[in-house]
């Protein structure tokens, strides 16, 4: 993130700063209002910054390990570690939105394979006549094999 100025507001102004800011996060309701106030309020950079750390949490919380995690997203382990500790003894805020965010990837992995599948379903019959095929196949070999043995 950028600097702050060392000529800060007071506290009891800039808590007040804070919760506008919170406000203004809150009153935000659909993904394009979010990504346009972000993109006004941010530098691409820091943006970019935010999604790592992001993707970093939503990474340990599937349990990957720290080497996969930094190859991936390409951190240092140091910066892991500060996300894991933001994790495991932050407000929950960050756990909260990562478990909602892995339930919407399922959900479109889900919606995806779904759409594949009306895509590129085989017709029930033609799997039917492939396994009765097989089943015939099986039984010939059988019986062929059962005369070769008493042949010899």
């Amino acid at each position: 993130m950028t600097k702050i100025s060392r000529l800060g507001p007071e506290p009891k102004r800039m808590n007040q700063f804070i919760g506008s800011f919170w406000d203004a996060v809150t009153l935000l309701e659909e993904r394009d209002e979010v990504s346009s106030f972000l993109k006004d309020l941010l530098t691409p950079v820091e943006i970019r910054m935010l999604s790592k750390r992001l993707q970093i949490a939503k990474m340990l919380n599937l349990g990957y390990d720290y080497q996969t995690i930094s190859t991936f997203v390409r951190v240092t382990p140091t910066t892991i570690s500060k996300v894991n500790s933001n994790l495991r003894y932050g407000s929950g805020g960050i756990d909260l939105i990562i478990r909602r965010l892995i339930k919407l990837d399922r959900q479109r992995q889900n919606k995806f394979e779904s759409s594949l599948d009306k895509r590129y379903r085989v017709p029930t019959p033609l799997i039917d006549l492939t396994e009765a095929g097989i089943n015939f196949t099986g039984k010939t070999l059988k019986r062929r094999s059962k005369k070769h043995s008493l042949l010899k």
